[in-house]
């Protein structure tokens, strides 16, 4: 069985992040689909590439661990 754990980023309720391009952010709306970065900084290191560069600044993201 494949491990799909990892660590997520939820930019809005209910929408995740799918690719960091810093420009033009990917979304998906189904958690299964979204990105899984190997730990909390890889995260957070994506997450700042988006809020420096994209024109959404996503202001209520989160970032957190999920187990599947």
């Amino acid at each position: 069985m494949l491990d799909t754990s990892g660590w997520v980023v939820e930019l809005e309720r209910d929408v995740w992040l799918l690719n960091s391009d810093p420009y033009d952010p990917s979304r998906c709306t189904k958690l299964q689909n979204a990105t899984r970065w190997p730990t909390e900084k890889a995260a957070k290191r994506a997450m700042n590439r988006v809020r420096n560069y994209c024109h959404r600044k996503f202001h209520g993201f989160k970032i957190y661990r999920v187990e599947e």
